[in-house]
């Protein structure tokens, strides 16, 4: 197989051109959390949809009589209280006691509160200051929200808010795009999938666990085809499977290297696999497959833990959240915290690294040894030395706000 090694941007650009986005399904409201918004969502009703009062007390007419004292006299009609549909009109000299959250009649000028009124025989009297104040205590019609009014725009994670908005404004359900699924297999004889079965040149397959997470934290839903030996006609048959199961992505780890039992590459030209590119000019993972498998992407991703959650990061990830029309972007500018240095390398290398959110921006550190990370920073070839203060690319681990997790299943 000819080898085509391309640089990281030009990787991700290979990549963005081989996907199309995923389609939409409708999903009623209640499922809709975390889920990405399909398209732009307008409000199609007002919000609130009538005017209703804010608080108990008597809602008057416009052009009451006025009495001595500087009161004003209005005859009660009845009272109206929350959930009542009403057809009545507040007339000229009528008022009508009111109830929170129900709606104001036709005519109604302004609501006077509870403590605010005395009422004698049928008749509320109201001080002059009061009677006179337009749309006191009243949430009108369309003042949170009018009609066309956007809600969320397309791309999206929706949240409790969101979807609470949705309901307000007259949704049931929602155009979501679809998960990506993802269906990925550990190559190797040597991997079992259990600790207690390890030892004696056996070893615990922990990409397999890595990988779940990392694509249902992206969103995507997983299809988890274990481990497979080093065996041409068993990993060749694993395929096929999981080739038959037509899913979006399909993921295979190890077995990218020169040996004599490293059979990705050749397996999946066997197989009838378009090539896009066969590494990257990236430490760790410069040996990586990326190309066209039936109607599935594939990426044949190094075995070794560190390469596969690295590549992940800069490669498979951005490709999960531009199927689901995720705008957000993976990669972005920090600070550093920390002077550090970097050995010679000739060719650009990840870095683990931690990264916090301050006011003055992102700011970034090298991760200690056996510290829990959440970036990678990105560091040039060659020798160099990078000083407290700068600024550096960095890959964040950290989800989307709010993105709903994907499911997983075992085949």
């Amino acid at each position: 197989m000819k080898k085509t090694i391309l640089s990281l941007k030009e990787a991700q650009r290979a990549i963005d051109e081989s996907l199309v986005p995923n389609g939409a399904e409708l999903v009623e409201l209640h499922d809709a959390l975390g889920r990405v918004a399909a398209s732009p969502q307008y409000a199609l009703h007002a919000l609130p949809s009538y005017s209703q009062a804010l608080y108990d007390g008597v809602v008057i007419a416009r052009m009451p009589k006025k009495r001595k004292g500087k009161r004003y006299s209005y005859s009660l009609e009845g009272e109206i209280a929350a959930g009542d549909i009403i057809s009545r009109k507040c007339l000229s000299g009528q008022a009508y006691r009111i109830m929170t959250g129900a709606p104001i009649p036709e005519g109604g000028y302004s609501l006077v509160p509870q403590e605010k009124i005395t009422i004698s025989e049928n008749r509320v009297f109201v001080d002059e200051e009061d009677a006179k104040t337009a749309g006191a205590y009243i949430r009108k019609k369309g003042g949170d929200c009018r009609i066309g009014t956007r809600i969320v725009k397309a791309g999206d994670c929706l949240t409790p808010a969101d979807i609470g908005m949705l309901a307000d404004t007259g949704y049931d359900d929602i155009q979501v795009r679809k998960k990506p699924v993802v269906a990925y297999c550990c190559t190797g004889s040597e991997l079992v999938g259990h600790s207690a079965d390890s030892g004696n040149g056996l070893k615990v397959s922990s990409n397999r666990y890595r990988l779940g997470g990392m694509i249902r934290i992206c969103g995507g839903d997983v299809q988890d085809w274990g481990s497979v030996d080093d065996n041409r006609r068993s990993f060749e048959g694993r395929l096929a499977r999981m080739q038959k199961q037509e899913p979006e992505c399909i993921i295979t780890t190890g077995g990218m290297g020169p040996g004599k039992y490293d059979l990705v590459q050749e397996v999946f030209s066997t197989m009838g696999g378009r090539v896009v590119f066969t590494g990257v000019e990236l430490r760790p993972g410069k040996s990586v497959l990326f190309g066209v498998l039936g109607s599935s992407l594939f990426f044949g991703l190094p075995g070794p833990p560190s390469a596969v959650k690295a590549v992940f990061q800069v490669l498979v990830r951005p490709m999960l959240q531009r199927m689901l029309g995720i705008e957000t972007p993976v990669q972005t500018r920090a600070v550093l915290t920390h002077d550090f240095s970097s050995r010679n390398s000739n060719m650009p290398r990840l870095l683990e690294g931690v990264l916090s959110h301050r006011a003055k921006g992102i700011l970034v550190r090298l991760a200690r040894k056996n510290e829990r990370t959440n970036c990678y920073i990105l560091c040039p070839p060659g020798k160099w030395q990078m000083r407290k203060g700068a600024s550096v690319t960095i890959y964040s681990e950290e989800p989307p706000r709010w993105l709903a997790q994907g499911n997983y299943q075992i085949f």
